[in-house]
């Protein structure tokens, strides 16, 4: 057995362990949310979490995701060759090779070589290789090769290799070779 076969082994035995521990600890009772300290997908609904949940919701503190991994909230990290998704918030980091999304709050960063998108509110930084769009606030940093694209107030820096735009008030810097467009720039 090589060493990769073995961590990922005890990896997957204590994201078991955790959840069965959590389970005794409530006494049996339904919890809402399923705590998974580590979590490793092939592709949404073929994963750890979705294994142990047992209908409830998964929140990953670290999650690897094999080609794509989706689960309710983030508390961590997440790694994933194709694509990141978590329904609710992220609190820590998605790093992916395509695309991360998030239905809720970004407290942290994402990093992706296509892009980003946050449909709430944004406090870190996103950095993609084509557009980060937000459909609420962000304050923070964004860093696109393409444009970053803001359905609200921006608070920070922008910087794009065609256009910022944010429909909001900026307070910070827009810089693009091409457009920075904002609703009002302090």
């Amino acid at each position: 057995m090589n060493k990769t076969t073995a961590v990922i082994g005890l990896a997957l035995a204590a994201a078991l362990f955790a959840d069965a521990k959590s389970a005794k600890a409530n006494n049996g009772n339904d919890q809402e949310y399923v705590d998974m300290p580590v979590n490793f997908s092939v592709v949404p609904k073929l994963s750890v979490g979705e294994s142990v949940s047992k209908g409830r919701k998964v929140n990953n503190h670290m999650s690897f995701n094999m080609l794509a991994g989706a689960a309710s909230q983030l508390e961590g990290l997440e790694l994933g060759a194709i694509w990141n998704h978590n329904y609710e918030n992220g609190k820590g980091a998605q790093i992916s090779g395509v695309t991360n999304t998030l239905g809720g709050n970004l407290a942290g960063a994402q990093v992706a070589g296509i892009n980003n998108h946050v449909h709430g509110n944004t406090v870190g930084g996103q950095v993609a290789g084509i557009v980060n769009a937000n459909r609420g606030e962000v304050t923070g940093a964004q860093v696109a090769g393409i444009a970053n694209v803001n359905a609200a107030k921006v608070t920070g820096v922008q910087f794009a290799g065609i256009a910022n735009i944010a429909a909001g008030k900026v307070n910070g810097v827009q810089v693009s070779p091409i457009a920075n467009i904002a609703g009002k720039v302090n």
